[in-house]
């Protein structure tokens, strides 16, 4: 009692104006520095008894949280608004003083350690690296390594949205999220983050489309393994042509396999199928065909679903005339979902089940899945998809293919 009364004097003394002791004067402002003093040191404490992915954990999930909100609208609500501009103001060349056409080059990477690599090499190669800007969304735990940051050369010409590996939901939403990174650029390159390039690529990949004289036009393949840059390497008109499919056992996905046939320059043999680890098209393609977010952790179905998209859209599909890049195949050792992600099997099944509707495999609509989701993120209506699976030479109901026979030859 007597501290109580030493700190606020006595009731008498209290009920007086005027008689409040020193100590009453010196508590007034010292119980807002030990309140505030008691809150740090509460926050210190706890900052330091969480874990380093805890702490990712807790910071991530608030910026994924504001990244959800933003990209309900799919991403695309200025884009003819960021076209536009683009196209007004262009990209001119250092050295030339001429006007670029410009590529956004999308990238998806899941704890990575190439990334950086594929980013430096990408730019070191290209015949004009001012003209190209990258969305990388990085999937990645506290430790891991970053795809880039903004002490490197050309940082900002790259933006990076990061999500904690623990909340990763597969390759599919990653190209989504990427997707939503682009800012009006001409031309559209997706690519994986283990990669290296050829010399001149960004020119030769613009080049592929104006010959062609097909507005529509998609460039795309599975690249040669990366080993094969060596000397002994193929020619480089000696190109890997996707134009053999096989079922997968568990899925009920078609599997598509590589045939090596030379090409000429402006020898654009039509594909049945992309591959989303090198596809190059005019950026029209994203508001056209966007990708779909609710694909949780689907591999396999992917490039088949995508490729269906884009032809029942109206694009045409092409096997590059040349390699213009190179993919790093044996990654058995690197991280990936599966060992990282508890309860993958289930969640990539209820994607897997959205993949099949999406294809006309089943009949029934996924528990859960909303019909005016499936209907943005289906097919178009410039062909059908029964027509596309004639010109792939696919029965997925069947499970029969003549692929090869239409293609290889």
């Amino acid at each position: 009692m007597a501290v109580f009364r030493a700190w606020h004097g006595t009731p008498t003394q209290r009920m007086r104006p005027g008689t409040r002791t020193s100590w009453t004067k010196f508590g007034c402002w010292l119980y807002p520095v030990l309140l505030i003093g008691l809150t740090c040191l509460a926050h210190w404490q706890i900052h330091h008894l969480l874990t380093a992915d805890d702490r990712a954990r807790t910071e991530h999930s608030t910026l994924l949280d504001s990244g959800q909100r933003q990209l309900t609208d799919h991403g695309f609500s200025s884009l003819a608004a960021r076209k536009a501009l683009a196209h007004a103001y262009g990209r001119m060349d250092a050295d030339s003083g001429t006007k670029q056409p410009t590529i956004f080059v999308s990238i998806a990477a899941y704890r990575d350690d190439e990334c950086k690599d594929t980013l430096n090499d990408m730019f070191a190669k290209a015949s004009h690296p001012r003209r190209i800007q990258v969305g990388v969304c990085q999937q990645i735990r506290s430790s891991d390594e970053l795809c880039w940051n903004t002490t490197m050369q050309r940082s900002k010409q790259v933006k990076i949205a990061t999500i904690p590996y623990f909340a990763g939901k597969g390759p599919c939403y990653a190209r989504y999220v990427a997707s939503t990174l682009y800012q009006g650029e001409d031309f559209y390159l997706q690519l994986d983050s283990h990669m290296r390039f050829g010399e001149g690529w960004d020119q030769a990949l613009i080049d592929m489309v104006l010959s062609s004289s097909d507005q529509r036009a998609v460039f795309s393949h599975y690249p040669h393994d990366m080993a094969q840059m060596s000397s002994t390497a193929p020619r480089t008109n000696d190109v890997p042509r996707m134009c053999d499919a096989y079922f997968d056992e568990a899925t009920g996905f078609p599997f598509f396999k590589t045939v090596q046939q030379h090409m000429q320059p402006g020898d654009h043999r039509p594909a049945a199928f992309t591959a989303a680890g090198m596809l190059f098209a005019r950026a029209d393609i994203l508001a056209e065909v966007p990708f779909d977010p609710e694909l949780d952790l689907v591999f396999i179905g992917e490039e088949i679903l995508y490729s269906a998209r884009l032809w029942t859209h109206g694009w045409n599909l092409y096997t590059p005339d040349k390699n213009i890049c190179w993919h790093h195949y044996n990654r058995s050792t690197r991280p990936n979902v599966w060992g990282d992600i508890p309860g993958w099997y289930e969640r990539q099944s209820v994607g897997n089940a959205r993949v099949r509707y999406l294809l006309d495999m089943v009949p029934d609509l996924p528990n859960g899945q909303s019909q005016a989701s499936l209907d943005y993120y289906g097919m178009g209506y410039k062909r059908t998809l029964a027509e596309y699976w004639q010109y792939a030479g696919l029965d997925v109901k069947e499970r029969r293919t003549w692929t090869r026979e239409k293609y290889c030859a």
